[in-house]
C-alpha cells in the first residue's frame, strides 16, 4: 500500500488530506493488516473533501482507523445498527442523559465517517448511501425514544389504555420517511399516541395528551442538543397537523379527523413518504391504514395538477425574491423538488388504481410508474440520472462542514472545490467547473421539460 499523491491532489483540500493522513499514522499502523490500497485511497478522498470529518479524524484517529478497517462493502442493516446501539448503551448501564448523549454522538459520527468513506471514497451507489444515512437516523431516534420513555415512566408513571400500555409512535416524513436522507438534513417527524381515553399509573396526575407532549418535548430537545463534536439531528415538526400552530402531539383519532376534514394537497403529498421511525409499529400501521383513502383516493382529481403548478410558481417566485444569486438545487427550476413533485403527483393520481405505486422512495417509484404505463422508459432513465446527480451535488455541498445548504456557491474557488468533491478530475479547475455546470444544466433542462409536460400535455390528455 502506498500514499498516492494523485488521489490527494484530486480533492478540494489536498494539503488537508496529506496532513491528517500523516497525523493518523500510528492509528493506521495498528490496523494495517485490515487495510488495502482501495481503503487508503478512500481515506485520502474523504479527508481532502470534508473539513469537519477531517477534524473528527484528527481528534479521534483510532475511531477513524477502526471505521476504515471494517468491511466497507457491506451497507448498514437497520436492525443490526439498533442492536449495536442497545449493546453499547447496555455496557454503560446505568445510563443517564449525559452518557446517552455521549454514546449516541460517538456512534453517529463513527458511522457517518464509515458511510462517507463508502460514498466519497469508494463511490458506492447513491441509493445505498441514502438508505444508510436514513438507517443511522432511525437508530438514533429509536434509541433516544426508548431511553426517554423509560425515564418518563419513572418520573410520572406508565401510560395505560385498558389492560395494555397506551402506545406512542414517531412517524418519519420527508426524505427520512422514504429512506433517502441527506448527508446533512433535518429529520421530519410527527408524534402521536394511541388514545385520550387512557390514564397514567403513577404519582403525577397527567392526562395522556400532557404525558406524551412531555415525552415529545424531551425527545426533540435531546436530539437537537449540540456538543463540541456536532449534533445528533435537527428536528422539523412542521409537517404535523396545523404545522407550527398545531399541538406538538396528537392522538390517533385526532390525527385521522384532521386529515379527513382539513388535509390539504401538500399534506397528501407529504404522507406518501410517511413510515415508522420509532415507537409502536402497530399504532403506526393503524394510522397509515386509516389515512390510506386520503392519500390514495379511488377517484382522480386532475385539478390537483393545476394547483400544483400554482404552488410551484409561488415557490419559484419566493426563491427569486430571496436570492438573485446562483441555482438552488432543491427548489430551483429543474431541481430536486420538481423530480419529487412529478413522481408524487402521479402516485397521488394513480396510486388508488395501481397499488404498486404506493411506495415512499422516489427511485423505487420511477420504474413502477414506467411499468404502469404512466411514463416512458426514456423519461424514467432521464429522471433517475438527474435525481441522482442533483442529490449527489446536494450532498457534496453539505460535505465540507455538515451544513444544510442547497445553494450553489458563487466564487470560482468554491465552485472548483465543489467540482473536485463531485469527482471532476480535469487538471485545470476552470475546466472541471465548466464540465460540472454543463452537466448540471443538461439535467435541469430534462427535469424542467418533463415536469412542464405533466402540467400541460398529460393534464389535457387525462382530462379528455
Amino acid at each position: 500500500m502506498t500514499f498516492r499523491l494523485d488521489i490527494a491532489e484530486g480533492t478540494a483540500q489536498p494539503a488537508q488530506a496529506l496532513e491528517v493522513y500523516r497525523e493518523m499514522g500510528s492509528a493506521l499502523d495498528a490496523v494495517r493488516s485490515a487495510l488495502d490500497q482501495s481503503k487508503i485511497d478512500a481515506l485520502l478522498r474523504l479527508l481532502g473533501n470534508s473539513n469537519f470529518l477531517a477534524r473528527w479524524a484528527r481528534r479521534y484517529p483510532e475511531k477513524a482507523a477502526e471505521a476504515l478497517s471494517g468491511d466497507l462493502n457491506v451497507p448498514l442493516e437497520p436492525s443490526a445498527l439498533l442492536e449495536e446501539f442497545r449493546g453499547v448503551l447496555g455496557a454503560h448501564a446505568p445510563v443517564d442523559r449525559e452518557n446517552l448523549a455521549k454514546v449516541l454522538f460517538d456512534r453517529k459520527y463513527r458511522h457517518l465517517f464509515r458511510i462517507s468513506l463508502r460514498d466519497v471514497g469508494l463511490g458506492r451507489p447513491f441509493r445505498e448511501i441514502v438508505a444508510e444515512f436514513s438507517a443511522l437516523a432511525r437508530g438514533v431516534v429509536r434509541s433516544a425514544l426508548e431511553w426517554h420513555l423509560e425515564e418518563l415512566c419513572r418520573d410520572c408513571g406508565r401510560p395505560r389504555l385498558g389492560a395494555a400500555e397506551n402506545p406512542f409512535s414517531v412517524l418519519a416524513m420527508g426524505k427520512l420517511g422514504g429512506d433517502e436522507l441527506n448527508f446533512s438534513s433535518d429529520i421530519d417527524l410527527i408524534y402521536f399516541y394511541g388514545s385520550d381515553e387512557g390514564r397514567v399509573e403513577g404519582p403525577a396526575p397527567l392526562g395522556p395528551h400532557e404525558y406524551f407532549a412531555k415525552l415529545a418535548e424531551r425527545l426533540s430537545s435531546f436530539l437537537q442538543k449540540k456538543s463540541h463534536d456536532g449534533f445528533l439531528y435537527r428536528v422539523d415538526l412542521e409537517l404535523r397537523p396545523e404545522g407550527k400552530a398545531g399541538t406538538l402531539v396528537n392522538s390517533l383519532d385526532a390525527m385521522e379527523a384532521y386529515y379527513e376534514s382539513f388535509g390539504a394537497d401538500w399534506e397528501k403529498q407529504a404522507m406518501i413518504r410517511a413510515s415508522l421511525c420509532a415507537g409502536d409499529a402497530g399504532l403506526c400501521a393503524e394510522f397509515l391504514r386509516r389515512i390510506h383513502p386520503f392519500v390514495y383516493p379511488k377517484l382522480r382529481d386532475f385539478g390537483f395538477l393545476k394547483r400544483l403548478g400554482e404552488m410551484k410558481a409561488k415557490i419559484h417566485d419566493s426563491i427569486r425574491k430571496r436570492t438573485q444569486q446562483t441555482f438552488h438545487l432543491k427548489l430551483g427550476e429543474g431541481g430536486i423538488r420538481e423530480v419529487e413533485f412529478f413522481v408524487q403527483s402521479l402516485q397521488l393520481l394513480f396510486g388508488g388504481q395501481y397499488p404498486a405505486l404506493q411506495v415512499p422512495n422516489t427511485l423505487e417509484a420511477l420504474p413502477r410508474l414506467r411499468e404502469a404505463g404512466l411514463i416512458e422508459a426514456g423519461e424514467e432513465d432521464a429522471l433517475r440520472r438527474a435525481y441522482v446527480f442533483l442529490r449527489t451535488m446536494e450532498h457534496r455541498l453539505q460535505l465540507p462542514e455538515e451544513q444544510q445548504t442547497h445553494q450553489l456557491p458563487e466564487s470560482p474557488e468554491d465552485l472548483a472545490g465543489l467540482a473536485r468533491r463531485m469527482g471532476y478530475a480535469e487538471t485545470d479547475p476552470r475546466a472541471a467547473v465548466d464540465h460540472m455546470l454543463s452537466e448540471l444544466e443538461t439535467h435541469r433542462h430534462v427535469v424542467q421539460t418533463i415536469f412542464r409536460g405533466l402540467l400541460a400535455d398529460r393534464f389535457e390528455v387525462a382530462e379528455g
